[in-house]
């Protein structure tokens, strides 16, 4: 049987107050902790923390920011809760083409550059592919055609999909558990039910792995993603890195991830033509 992947519950506008509570307990249980725990770190009575649960009591906005924060919880998902406590979204989500985002896009395109021949990418949260490089084109190119590039623009699909990069991945099937975790770790931070739909069509995928969640557990990952991609002419080793922005004031750039490849050996940085 397919394990399948639910979002929590979606707040809106006309979210009865009761909601704002229940949204509470269910970030403070996925985090693994306690009405003393959260109350205590939150410098609140468990009393009141309690009554805010089962909405016996009304949130103020300073009170929906300060368990915002303790809970870690992100901006579009704190919006949610300022709308269901009754207040205005306290943060904008900017399209990256927008005027407003022009500056963030050069930076952007400075990071791409510079990290150049080595393959570079900026895609959001989901792993939409927003920007790349020319190291990282060089690099698919090599081993897909162009339509297939087109096809995909999803890091997730071009990563798991059959006709993807799969058969160019050794021992693709931990690899593949590795980033379907990354994925899930993702969707704890968003709770986008686009981020789930996304991770239930992987799961329904008949060549995905459906011990993957116990693949993952039980790998050495480190803290670098490391991988081997070869063809019958190429073979390149890489370790990569994600960079975020530290500390965001707009949802569109704490969602963006900056994913950076570097070789892992000599073969692999002469082929990009650096010795």
């Amino acid at each position: 049987m397919i394990k399948v992947f639910n979002p929590p519950m979606t707040l809106n506008a006309d979210t009865e107050n009761t909601l704002f509570g229940e949204a509470i307990r269910q970030w403070r249980k996925t985090l693994g902790l306690s009405q003393m725990n959260l109350a205590m770190n939150a410098d609140i009575s468990i009393k009141h923390l309690s009554f805010l649960e089962n909405g016996r009591s009304q949130p103020s906005i300073d009170m929906v920011m300060r368990l915002c924060a303790t809970l870690g919880m992100p901006l579009k998902s704190q919006n949610s809760l300022l709308v269901a406590a009754g207040f205005n979204p306290r943060y904008r989500k900017s399209a990256l083409d927008s005027a407003e985002m022009s500056k963030v896009r050069h930076a952007l395109q400075r990071m791409l550059d510079h990290h150049a021949p080595y393959p570079a990418i900026v895609m959001d949260a989901l792993g939409n592919q927003l920007m790349a490089n020319s190291g990282t084109i060089k690099m698919l190119l090599t081993f897909l055609p162009a339509s297939t590039l087109n096809k995909y623009s999803n890091v997730y699909d071009l990563y798991l999909a059959e006709d993807g990069l799969k058969d160019y991945i050794p021992e693709w099937e931990d690899a593949a558990s590795v980033l379907l975790q990354q994925l899930q770790n993702e969707l704890l931070n968003t709770s986008d039910p686009a981020g789930y739909d996304l991770l239930n069509k992987f799961l329904s995928w008949p060549h995905i792995p459906k011990d993957w969640q116990y693949r993952a557990s039980k790998l050495d990952q480190g803290p670098i993603f490391e991988f081997t991609i070869k063809n019958d002419t190429t073979e390149l080793s890489f370790f990569s890195t994600l960079t975020t922005f530290g500390t965001p004031q707009d949802i569109t750039l704490q969602e963006l991830r900056i994913e950076s490849f570097y070789p892992a050996d000599e073969s692999t940085q002469r082929w990009f033509g650096k010795s």
